[in-house]
């Protein structure tokens, strides 16, 4: 089932939030259902082709790595804009880790002002932006930070963020915040359905 927007164009859906939310199983059947390319994340990408998780970048490295991130995932969202795309991780999700580690490495005061600005400058881009908040426990797949403390800060900084952009996001803004799979995709694939 394909679905597109009112202009005709395929729809584009992104999803966030914290590690082991069930972002990737959501994105998967959400692909299935609307037929776009799924659009994976690319923390996994970058730290693979340093020889890395992201769990092991190392800390002199960490700003260039999510500077990577959020340069690959605009280049990966701009090649699909016509196609359409749901994305596992959007630059929702870059900001959120930006300011995460901001906090303790003082990165903010050299790029933060900046990397907010490039994620900002993608929200109206989005036909839906899909928050999922935690609902399972931390899984260590030897990649992830596998930290049940980092998946609560993260999911708060998350929510801060996008508090902020209420206002702008309006009903293409979703949180989806109910444990059963099925009742999820039927209420993201309604709230798309109001929306295109």
């Amino acid at each position: 089932m394909s679905t597109g927007t009112k202009s005709g164009r395929a729809p584009r859906v992104t999803l966030t939030g914290a590690p082991c939310v069930g972002k990737s199983t959501l994105a998967r059947a959400l692909v299935e259902r609307l037929g776009v390319p799924l659009l994976p994340e690319r923390s996994r990408e970058v730290a693979r082709e340093w020889g890395l998780t992201p769990a092991t970048i190392p800390l002199e490295r960490g700003l260039e790595f999510q500077w990577a991130i959020l340069d690959r995932q605009v280049e990966a969202e701009e090649a699909h804009a016509d196609s359409g795309f749901v994305s596992d991780r959007c630059p929702v999700d870059s900001l959120c880790h930006f300011e995460w580690f901001a906090q303790e490495y003082a990165w903010w005061e050299k790029d933060g002002p900046r990397y907010r600005e490039a994620v900002e400058a993608r929200l109206h881009t989005y036909d839906l932006i899909i928050v999922i908040p935690p609902m399972f426990p931390v899984i260590d797949d030897g990649e992830r930070i596998a930290d049940p403390e980092f998946q609560s800060g993260l999911d708060g900084v998350i929510h801060n963020l996008v508090d902020t952009w209420r206002g702008r996001l309006g009903d293409r803004l979703h949180v989806v915040d109910v444990l059963d799979f099925d009742t999820r995709l039927e209420r993201v694939l309604a709230a798309l359905g109001a929306r295109v």
